[in-house]
């Protein structure tokens, strides 16, 4: 059974800020395993209530819920809204140059019914989107990309790091090369599927740094936002980090958009990126943070409260104290990870 880290003292899990907590007790205290992977340390319970959290007393995460967002999806910030489900989302900021979106969600359906057909509903015009960051390489996050290109936004940029690009790429020509099932139509219908949510190009890169995995470009996305939109190795190797400015209450704040969730056999690495994400943060002077995983941290149910009710605390507004408290707590819990399982105290599959 894992046990809490050393290395991410209880002082950390004092925060009041609860997404902080939830990850302090789920990556350090309990461990962190999908339901079906019962068998590894821990017996597997149940959730206590899905509707606030789908990570389990025991840290056991439930992504079977595909529970849709409110319709319009989420205003968490003056110009910052989550769109999708429970589970997974993408983020749209509004600038007076357009609109960026972070992450497109896992097949152009679902783009259209979770995200387009939503930001039309809160007021937001598809059309209107510039740039779109790629958080990372895994197919749930870049099923809109060709349907925003094809049929909203011919001239917008994508941005993705350099190994992600690699790793699309290598997808969009396995899906090209592949046999599909049925008649001639119907293998020409389910090849153009599945190409329609594999992104065609990559017009920005992120690239490493010379000598290390990690890596920082600073986007211009017009004449008044800059994104800095980081390469941070990880749960995947091309995974992207980005820190945006937002507005809040007549207030100018900077909001951190994290895409993923973990990946012990690579806590080491991680560990390092979330160190290079932290400085980048402070440097910032970043203050906010939003997942696009949004169960990480019971995320989604913070934001049905807030559009339930608008005036209650928003927890996505860390302080700078509190964002780099859990990016320190994200990245000791990845090294106290990697480390059980190499000493066999925390098995893997």
């Amino acid at each position: 059974v894992a046990k809490p880290a050393d290395s991410a003292p209880a002082a950390f899990a004092a925060h009041p800020n609860p997404i902080l907590q939830w990850s302090y007790r789920v990556w350090c205290q309990t461990g962190y395993r999908m339901v079906n992977e019962g068998g590894t340390g821990q017996p597997v319970d149940a959730l206590v209530d899905p509707t606030l959290d789908l990570a389990s007393p025991k840290g056991f995460v439930y992504n079977t819920s595909a529970r849709p967002m409110p319709p319009g999806g989420v205003q968490f910030m003056d110009n910052a809204w989550y769109f999708g489900t429970d589970y997974l989302g993408a983020v749209v900021v509004k600038t007076p140059d357009g609109l960026l979106l972070f992450d497109a969600l896992t097949t152009a359906d679902d783009a259209q019914t979770q995200l387009l057909d939503q930001m039309v509903t809160a007021g937001l015009d598809p059309r209107q989107i510039k740039y779109i960051f790629l958080g990372h390489e895994h197919g749930d996050h870049l099923g809109g990309v060709n349907l925003i290109r094809r049929d909203y936004a011919p001239d917008v940029k994508v941005v993705a790091t350099r190994p992600a690009a690699a790793s699309i790429s290598a997808s969009r020509m396995r899906a090209e090369n592949a046999t599909y099932p049925g008649s001639a139509e119907e293998a020409a219908a389910a090849k153009a599927r599945r190409l329609l949510s594999i992104p065609e190009r990559v017009d920005i890169l992120v690239e490493p740094f010379e000598g290390i995995d990690n890596g920082l470009m600073h986007v211009s996305t017009g004449a008044s936002s800059v994104v800095s939109a980081m390469l941070t190795p990880g749960h995947t190797p091309g995974q992207l980090t980005a820190i945006v400015p937002v507005q809040h209450q007549g207030t100018t704040r900077k909001l951190l958009v994290w895409s993923g969730n973990d990946n012990m056999e690579k806590g080491d690495q991680y560990a390092t990126s979330t160190d290079f994400i932290q400085s980048q943060a402070v440097r910032e002077g970043a203050d906010a943070f939003i997942n696009t995983h949004a169960y990480q941290g019971a995320i989604f149910s913070h934001l049905r409260r807030l559009k339930a009710d608008p005036s209650v605390a928003n927890p996505m507004l860390m302080g700078g104290d509190g964002l780099r408290r859990y990016l320190g707590v994200y990245a000791n819990c990845q090294r106290a990870g990697a480390q059980r399982l190499r000493d066999g105290t925390w098995k893997s599959l």
